[in-house]
């Protein structure tokens, strides 16, 4: 990955960091973003204006960006009916909207270049939603028919959009969900299984090598999976009758 130019956003911490880190240990140019962080380079993705400005400073300074990993992205957990319809829309503003607004900064120098590469990361709750993540599984799930309908429509023209579905990973996604204020039954049951999970989780890494294999492969899918668990459910997924799959994901969940 040498002179590869690379903007991974969410570099602070968990996936986005992995991910920073071994693109620069491949060699890569890597402009990591934070919201928050002052020793980042300064993104809000749900500011068009601000992915303008960073998109415009990258190119002043390199010349050009040969990928673009959409990472930033938050989680919920709580009853649907619970959260408001801002926190909802914050959800679509970050995942969703915020991943096409930087794809939308990038596009035009990328297809003036004739290459370049789109990773979105999703997460195995953009086929298998999980109970209690309406607005963060509709939001992934969007993500994805985003990230692989531009794929098809990038084909030819030397640049590709690409799916990645994390599982659970260890990372501190447990203390940076957004919970509801008011809890209904059944939702605690699921937050606690989620942390459970999260202690036995796979690190980070794992997305990391899958996003550097996706950056270097002359012909990659158009989703991949990244981790243990991710690619297990797939497999179950599929082999399985519905209605065994459903007991099984309610059960691992902590619900009848």
């Amino acid at each position: 990955m040498e002179n590869t130019i690379a903007i991974v956003t969410g570099a602070s911490s968990g996936i986005g960091a992995a991910i920073a880190r071994t693109l620069t240990e491949a060699g890569a140019t890597v402009i990591g973003t934070s919201r928050t962080r002052a020793d980042f380079a300064s993104l809000d993705v749900m500011d068009a204006a601000s992915c303008d400005a960073l998109v415009r400073d990258m190119l002043a300074e390199h010349g050009r960006i040969d990928l673009l990993v959409n990472n930033a992205g938050f989680a919920q957990i709580g009853g649907f009916d619970v959260f408001t319809e801002a926190e909802i829309r914050a959800a679509f503003e970050t995942n969703l909207f915020g991943a096409m607004r930087m794809t939308r900064a990038v596009l035009p120098a990328m297809r003036a270049a004739g290459t370049g590469r789109i990773v979105n990361i999703c997460s195995v709750v953009s086929y298998l939603p999980a109970p209690f993540m309406g607005a963060y599984a509709a939001s992934k799930h969007a993500l994805q028919g985003f990230s692989t309908s531009l794929d098809h429509e990038l084909r030819g023209t030397g640049l590709r959009s690409l799916a990645v579905r994390p599982g659970f990973m260890r990372t501190d996604i447990g203390t940076n969900t957004l919970s509801a204020a008011r809890t209904v039954e059944g939702a605690e049951r699921v937050r606690r299984a989620v942390e459970t999970s999260l202690t036995r989780a796979d690190n980070p890494q794992v997305v990391a090598r899958v996003v550097h294999r996706l950056a270097i492969h002359p012909n990659p899918p158009a989703v991949s999976d990244a981790g243990r668990e991710a690619s297990l459910l797939n497999r179950l997924h599929s082999l399985l009758p519905g209605r065994v799959f459903d007991r099984a994901l309610r059960r691992n969940f902590g619900l009848s």
